[in-house]
């Protein structure tokens, strides 16, 4: 379901002769008074520039809607009925009917059955497709109901996910293999590789997977060689976490399907390879940056799952409030100068940066960007990816874009002092340079550039300001329980002397957080911004912590303290601040 103008689309949706189309999602919300016109301009604005984003999920993410007011809406514009799965158990014999492949890929669970007909609940009950493909696969005749995508996903995990089902792919797939092999042994046709068809072992157990990593809220799966095994591990929340451990007789066929999917070279197996992914998985349809990596008990596979709803959400849900929203906000409307934001591999950066793009007057700007790779596809910006090996640098690249007239230039990350000069130079220019830089702080930004060789003239002259940034761990809601704040701790990080006033709490454990007491990640900031001050203090040379106190002096909250703010508010925990932003 597609709504790109707000309209639900559908085959059969199209008005017969002397037939009334239906109407459109949008209107109908305003016209049953369940959101108001203005802030469905809004929400379709938002929907423009995320191009194949669904309206109802904005609205829901904006926190217009409730999900049950979004699916009865659905319900009632397509003509089915609504269903509430937590009103009663699903029938036996529905689930035994429906493959097990097709719940997770197509967001329905079925509901009951009745002779040739079986009752099936849809998140989107207009995917007409689904509705094909379930009657092809089982020869019955589907009858669609509408259900809230949480009680579908819900319903999906109990019955339908975990390590069961994998086990059962997992001996299908080696049933497979003994039947090849006799297949061999008697002269008859092998493949070589998974043939690719859905219902193939191997890519059902591909598919599971990477639905695994999803149901777990996952942001990398890695598929991990050893000598007697593969071992199959998730990233959730920063932390890997353990997976499947499958046998290794299946490792090959794996790699070969992922490669299939991410269109690398099967054959090449001594060379890393790269590749991209479209993929519809249980919640939502997301992107796939697929890896290779050759190692001595076959290739790794590192899979980065990037979910395009994370950009349409507002700077403020990221984390970002107060007076540190207000200092970013200023930064984007400058005409000219440079925003770096600075943390380690997966603090958020790359999420930070599209999402202010993504707050721009996409219209009005000539936006341009070049990265290294390009992890989300955004609708009216010019993307370019680097390919080195072809001679397309950062350095290359930005002296190239420079000709096509931007307002506003992304780069994915300042590496070399070349790489920062021409930056330094395209905003002397007019032109508004985004881009990242390895520091663990944001007034360790200067005396870095200066390290690489800029003039620290140039350096001020430049610099709008400095963001550092950094993820932490939110406190699972469903098992929250109040602690009592642990004065060694606070000594430690330097907070002592901070306020201590709050809803201190941490997570005890539960089905909810997979029993580690968190669940989802939020962000913490300190934005520098570089005022007469500090532009001096960088002419004469001084150092971190020198640039550091006098941007404290002028009202700027450290990372520290932005989180302690977090955890006073009961959102993450002393533990998970020292564990992300303790040097």
């Amino acid at each position: 379901m597609h709504e790109g103008d707000g309209t639900l689309r559908h085959p059969e949706s199209e008005p017969r002769a002397g037939a009334l189309a239906p109407p459109r999602l949008g209107d109908y919300l305003v016209q049953r008074g369940l959101i108001e016109p203005q802030q469905l301009e809004a929400a379709l604005a938002r929907q423009q520039v995320g191009g194949d984003a669904l309206l109802g999920q904005i609205l829901l993410q904006q926190g217009l809607l409730e999900e049950e007011t979004l699916a009865r809406a659905l319900a009632e514009i397509a003509g089915v009925p609504f269903v509430s799965l937590r009103a009663g158990e699903l029938e036996a014999s529905a689930l035994q009917a429906l493959p097990r492949d097709i719940p997770a890929r197509y967001r329905c669970v079925p509901v009951a059955g009745a002779g040739d007909t079986l009752r099936v609940a849809f998140a989107d009950p207009f995917d007409i497709l689904a509705v094909d493909e379930i009657e092809r696969r089982t020869g019955l005749r589907v009858e669609v109901v509408c259900a809230t995508e949480a009680d579908v996903r819900e319903a999906i995990e109990r019955h339908y996910g975990g390590a069961g089902m994998l086990e059962e792919l997992v001996a299908e797939a080696l049933a497979r293999q003994e039947e090849e092999r006799r297949r061999a042994a008697t002269g008859g046709v092998v493949f070589a590789t998974p043939v690719s068809t859905g219902d193939e072992p191997i890519v059902r157990l591909v598919d599971e997977l990477i639905d695994e990593g999803i149901r777990r809220r996952a942001t990398d799966i890695h598929l991990d060689p050893e000598e007697d095994l593969l071992r199959v591990r998730f990233r959730v929340d920063g932390i890997l976490e353990g997976g499947p451990v499958l046998p290794k007789s299946i490792q090959q066929s794996l790699v070969s399907r992922l490669k299939v999917m991410a269109g690398l070279d099967i054959a090449e197996q001594r060379l890393p390879q790269e590749g991209h992914i479209s993929y519809r998985g249980s919640a939502h349809e997301l992107d796939l940056r697929v890896a290779s990596f050759p190692t001595v008990f076959g290739e790794k596979m590192a899979l980065r799952l990037l979910q395009k709803q994370m950009l349409f959400r507002g700077l403020a849900d990221l984390g970002l409030e107060g007076d540190t929203l207000r200092k970013l906000q200023d930064s984007m409307t400058r005409s000219k100068g440079i925003v770096l934001l600075t943390g380690p591999t997966g603090s958020g950066k790359t999420t930070t940066l599209y999402t202010m793009l993504s707050s721009m007057d996409l219209i009005a700007n000539n936006i341009v960007t070049l990265e290294d790779p390009v992890e989300y596809r955004i609708p009216q910006i010019r993307q370019s990816q680097i390919n080195v090996r072809a001679g397309f640098t950062f350095a290359a690249g930005l002296r190239s874009m420079l000709r096509q007239d931007p307002d506003v230039i992304l780069l994915g990350e300042i590496r070399d002092p070349e790489t920062a000069g021409l930056a330094m130079r395209a905003a002397l220019t007019g032109i508004l340079v985004l881009s990242t830089l390895h520091t663990n702080e944001a007034a360790g930004t200067f005396p870095r550039l200066v390290d690489m060789g800029l003039a620290p003239y140039l350096i001020g002259s430049t610099m709008i300001s400095a963001v550092a940034e950094r993820l932490v761990r939110k406190v699972c809601r469903h098992c929250a329980v109040p602690v009592e704040p642990d004065p060694d701790m606070l000594a430690r990080l330097g907070l002592e002397e901070e306020p201590l006033e709050g809803t201190w709490l941490r997570g005890e454990g539960c089905r909810h957080c997979g029993d580690t007491g968190y669940q989802g990640r939020t962000g913490i900031f300190e934005i520098l911004m570089v005022t007469d001050r500090i532009r001096e203090a960088i002419k004469a040379h001084a150092d971190t912590l020198q640039i550091r106190q006098i941007a404290m002096a002028e009202g700027m909250q450290t990372l520290m303290q932005h989180g302690l703010v977090r955890v006073r508010r009961g959102e993450t925990t002393l533990a998970e601040l020292a564990r992300v932003a303790r040097e």
